[in-house]
């Protein structure tokens, strides 16, 4: 029986067949390179269970039980604006009040408050860097989302002060946060999912409500291809018309 290649084994013996067609033809031992016309194995991404959109009763649940948890409240507003805002966990962690236009309710995205170069994940040894894309977006703040910050903003927070902090006051290791508050919170409410999940959740009830793939990627930093592949397969199928 003949086996199947995997398509990244299948596009690294392309190029390796590319090479040698260039190769032959600089020593004229071929007229013309006849493999370069060939065309790479589109390997398709397996959609993570994990990552898939919450409904919007689920997305309520995970907030209630956040909000009224005895250890882990202090992360709702946390959540609250990964939901809200769709950004990474990294990107949500390093906001500062600084990034906030409380005139025109939206928050600049800038930057990311990640791990380590050496791989700690742990709050102090966390760096500031571009987000994932390079790419500065300003979203606007739902109503929700904007009187809780007003709520939770100090009178005398510094700009450059984050908006977010852990259990013990120090930025949010996300890594500490999924494998703890997040798990617990999920087993209470019965769903199997990791905080990127909630990114996912915008940008496909986004799409569900009418947005267009270029609105959507505007807010979450990406481009509309990125969108429609990685969002579009959760939208709820339309209610197929009758003709007869």
């Amino acid at each position: 029986m003949r086996s199947r290649q995997s398509p990244q084994i299948a596009n690294q013996n392309l190029s390796l067949l590319k090479h040698f067609g260039e190769w032959a033809t600089e020593r004229e031992s071929l007229p013309t390179n006849p493999f370069e016309s060939l065309k790479a194995v589109r390997v398709t991404r397996k959609v993570n269970p994990k990552r898939q959109p919450l409904t919007v009763e689920q997305t309520r649940a995970v907030l209630n039980a956040f909000k009224f948890h005895p250890a882990y409240h202090c992360y709702h507003d946390y959540v609250m604006a990964l939901i809200y805002l769709g950004a990474r966990p990294s990107e949500v962690a390093g906001l500062r009040w600084g990034d906030i236009d409380w005139q025109n309710q939206s928050v600049t995205i800038a930057e990311s408050l990640s791990r380590n170069e050496d791989g700690r994940t742990a709050g102090y040894a966390r760096q500031r860097k571009d987000t994932k894309n390079h790419k500065v977006r300003r979203v606007t703040i739902h109503p929700n989302l904007f009187t809780v910050l007003q709520g939770r903003m100090p009178p005398d927070a510094k700009p450059n002060a984050l908006i977010f902090l852990s259990q013990k006051g120090l930025p949010i290791d996300d890594h500490n946060f999924s494998q703890r508050p997040w798990k617990v919170i999920c087993n209470q409410v019965g769903i199997d999912r990791v905080p990127y999940s909630l990114r996912h959740s915008l940008g496909s009830h986004m799409l569900e409500r009418g947005a267009t793939d270029a609105q959507v990627a505007q807010v979450m930093g990406n481009t509309p291809e990125t969108v429609n592949r990685h969002y579009a397969h959760a939208i709820s199928s339309p209610e197929m018309p009758g003709f007869t």
